[in-house]
């Protein structure tokens, strides 16, 4: 894996325009530090709940001082359901490959169920869980707060009010 102690081999987007439905632009300092180490084609990858992968080839390409995600993106973004607000992970994972984690507008990760050897069709299904840094005050309180998008999934919402 490469690693740059300065920025990191990962970057994020906030899904913020309708535009990103056929191009994504990764961000500038990401490239500055890793153009040398990019092929113009690369792999995106997602992992499901049991640890299988799904993969997709999309095509790096530059247009004037920006680079882009382009061909095979589209395919990416209709496979993963992206929607406006999202938000993606890329974590550069060698050569020529990232793993994309993808946030619903709710800040929950969506997790993916592939399934059929020859389609491989994604299908976003939802594994509950959270993680919280215990202080202090919340053993002296006897309370501890849920994120709402996970108490509304699993249900807690209606039984605690």
């Amino acid at each position: 894996m490469v690693r740059d102690s300065k920025t990191g081999s990962s970057f994020y987007k906030f899904l913020m325009d309708d535009d990103f439905t056929s191009k994504l632009r990764i961000p500038t300092q990401f490239m500055k530090n890793y153009e040398d180490k990019l092929p113009s084609n690369i792999t995106l990858r997602t992992h499901d709940l049991w640890g299988k992968s799904k993969s997709w080839r999309v095509q790096i390409e530059q247009v004037k001082h920006h680079h882009f995600f382009t061909e095979g993106w589209s395919k990416f973004a209709q496979d993963v359901d992206l929607k406006l607000r999202e938000f993606l992970l890329f974590k550069f994972v060698g050569s020529s490959a990232f793993h994309v984690s993808v946030y619903d507008i709710a800040g929950c990760k969506k997790e993916f169920s592939y399934s059929g050897d020859q389609e491989r069709k994604t299908s976003a299904v939802k594994r509950w869980e959270f993680s919280k840094e215990l202080k202090m005050y919340h053993f002296a309180d006897c309370r501890l707060s849920i994120p709402k998008c996970f108490a509304k999934g699993t249900g807690l919402h209606s039984v605690v009010k």
